[in-house]
């Protein structure tokens, strides 16, 4: 079904079954013991903002039921996302989720992003495949057929991928070549191939993001770590300027992702991060969402949403799914998907969905939705499109 008849069905949804979907967020906690400049987002009513729709012709539920991880691009160029899906296999489906290709999963899946016109997959050793091995597969269309062709595998002691993220035309992709120390390369693509050539390094940094953030035009990298140099200490954040200078930015603990996200329409992206972690995950470790911005010479870090009783944020995606020009924020946390948006010089954050693996945002025709990968599968269209 095009998103021109999703407009039509969501109206619809008696709101009476919308509200048995939909629960209010409690009041918004304090504001984190920090130099943060604004205070977490105030909850907003979730029915005038999500509600569940139909989209993309039918439930995702008999071809997204069993994955752990989730991605989309637009892999063929005709407007409309392709959806790689994660769990015993690789899956990629159509938007009405007629089955495009499959391969065998090359070990524990740890990245999985869809950039450009391909997805890159990161695979590795975790406790379900031991036998894994550090990859990364980039997938997508050769002419009508879906192909996959090995990046990189790297030879390191912690078969463990980190990041796959844009970096101008080329990419950047991470991972631990030792039990701590992550390395970040940049990866360019040739007709001969592809190439890689050392970046930085950086102790247990997970989050990894290129963007002009001081605004001197040349692109800046920002990583987050979960742990500090010492062992067992708060993790942290850095800007790594063009010039090679680092700049502290202020975090609570841990940092375990990140996105850019344009929230104000401007045209240049500003950093989010998902602050909070911490190794005593049942006591200390809170879920906090952050923007990073340049002002006036400096790094400011501001938290932007707390959501009560969350110890995680484990992706955080940005993308304008409601078409006001302005990018909302999406994070799948230990216990729910959380939006957050600007509103005038604050912010508002509202709960979508329980219980989810994943998330990714499907374009079909113009129009955006989002995927939510949990035990239910569901396609949700925000307010406003």
């Amino acid at each position: 079904m095009p998103l021109t008849a999703l407009a039509t069905a969501v109206v619809t949804v008696p709101l009476t079954a919308a509200l048995t979907w939909w629960w209010t967020r409690p009041p918004a906690p304090a504001a984190s013991p920090s130099s943060d400049r604004t205070a977490p987002a105030a909850a907003s009513a979730p029915l005038a903002r999500v509600i569940p729709a139909p989209a993309l012709g039918r439930s995702p539920a008999p071809w997204a039921t069993g994955a752990d991880r989730v991605a989309a691009a637009d892999l063929d160029g005709d407007g409309v996302s392709e959806i790689a899906l994660v769990g015993a296999s690789l899956r990629v489906v159509r938007a009405d989720g007629a089955a495009v290709g499959e391969f065998p999963a090359a070990g524990g899946i740890y990245v999985l992003e869809g950039i450009g016109a391909s997805i890159f997959a990161g695979w590795g050793r975790t406790k379900a495949v031991p036998d894994g091995r550090a990859s990364f597969t980039r997938y997508g269309f050769d002419g009508a057929k879906l192909t996959s062709e090995v990046v990189v595998e790297p030879k390191t002691e912690r078969a463990q991928t980190v990041a796959a993220t844009r970096a101008g035309s080329d990419l950047l992709l991470a991972w631990f070549r030792d039990k701590y120390t992550v390395t970040a390369q940049r990866a360019s693509r040739s007709p001969a191939g592809w190439s890689l050539a050392p970046w930085t390094e950086a102790r247990t940094a997970p989050t990894w993001l290129v963007a002009d953030v001081d605004g001197d035009g040349a692109d800046d990298l920002v990583y987050g770590r979960t742990y500090g140099d010492a062992p067992g200490s708060d993790g942290d954040a850095w800007l790594v300027r063009s010039d090679g200078s680092r700049v502290a930015i202020p975090t609570t603990r841990g940092v375990r992702a990140g996105c850019l996200a344009d929230t104000d329409g401007d045209g240049r992206p500003e950093v989010v991060l998902a602050d909070g972690w911490d190794r005593d995950y049942g006591h200390k470790a809170r879920a906090e969402l952050r923007v990073v911005t340049w002002r006036e010479g400096a790094v400011a870090s501001e938290v932007i949403d707390q959501p009560a009783g969350d110890n995680d944020v484990s992706r955080v995606i940005a993308a304008d799914v409601d078409g006001d020009g302005r990018d909302e924020i999406l994070a799948v946390t230990n216990t729910r998907l959380r939006v957050v948006e600007r509103d005038g010089d604050g912010w508002v954050a509202w709960d979508a969905a329980r219980g989810v693996a994943d998330a990714a945002v499907v374009a079909d025709g113009g129009r955006l939705a989002i995927l939510v990968v949990s035990a239910e599968p569901v396609i949700l269209a925000v307010g406003g499109q």
